[in-house]
């Protein structure tokens, strides 16, 4: 796991399991890589939730000024949301893998 601007934190998944990992390391190998989803991906964490959405469109990695609009709309356009509840993590699946596009409110869909 590596730090990065903005309130964000960069995962490597390619390297190597820690021998004991962390909350977050756990989180992501053993719920949100199950998920199959393609890769990159951005996930919201908010106190009692993970909203996750890919970051390809079109065959392609999206461009990263588009990540701010896809950020901007997870809320309600996510592939995937993790709720925390009693016994463990609930899914709840959002959008189909396939659909990507950003739907800004100022801008609409592109």
């Amino acid at each position: 796991m590596v730090g990065g601007g903005g309130g964000h934190l960069r995962f490597d998944i390619r390297q190597a399991r820690p021998r004991s990992p962390g909350p977050l390391e756990r989180v992501v190998r053993e719920q949100v890589l199950p998920l199959a989803l393609p890769l990159p991906l951005v996930i919201k964490v908010e106190p009692t939730t993970m909203l996750v959405r890919h970051l390809n469109r079109n065959g392609a990695i999206c461009h990263p000024a588009d990540i701010a609009w896809m950020l901007d709309e997870i809320g309600t356009r996510f592939h995937a949301a993790l709720y925390l509840e009693a016994d463990g993590l609930r899914l709840k699946r959002g959008l189909p893998p396939e659909e990507n596009e950003i739907h800004s409110a100022s801008w609409g869909p592109f």
